[in-house]
């Protein structure tokens, strides 16, 4: 069973955990402090049964857009509708107050776009070397009713 709630200050350093075990330039701590320091940012945690944070969507929320900053799963709890339970209550949660949601993500990161595209995203761009390594990145948007 996976409950998810609002983030609160004690799950950083299992939200970092996630996010190291999910990304091949994952955000610092101070990254993230800094993020959820503005008011226009939230994030929402997965946990499992035993209270372990096994996952996280993190998006802030400005000028009548979400921008889908980071969603992260823990690889042994991939696949089993964690990142789509995340997905839905960040759509649940914007739905009425924007209308759009924006993400950029690897242009290689195949899996992570066709799940994009399960939500109907559409790519509508391309950012050049969007990424440390030089990978470009898909810009993708998901138009809200």
């Amino acid at each position: 069973m996976v409950k998810v709630r609002e983030y609160v200050e004690h799950d950083l350093d299992s939200v970092l955990e996630v996010e190291n075990a999910s990304f091949k330039f994952p955000y610092s701590k101070e990254i993230f402090t800094e993020l959820l320091r503005q008011k226009s940012t939230r994030m929402l945690v997965a946990e499992d049964i035993d209270g372990r944070i096994i996952g996280y969507i993190l998006y802030s929320i400005k000028s009548g857009k979400c921008l889908l900053i980071s969603i992260a799963v823990l690889p042994e709890y991939r696949r089993l509708g964690v990142g789509s339970m995340l997905m839905q209550m960040l759509l649940k949660e914007v739905s009425g107050n924007v209308k759009q949601v924006e993400l950029q993500v690897g242009c290689k990161n195949f899996d992570a776009i066709k799940f994009y595209l399960k939500f109907n995203f559409k790519i509508v761009g391309v950012i050049p070397k969007y990424y440390p390594d030089g990978e470009d990145a898909y810009f993708m948007v998901k138009i809200l009713d």
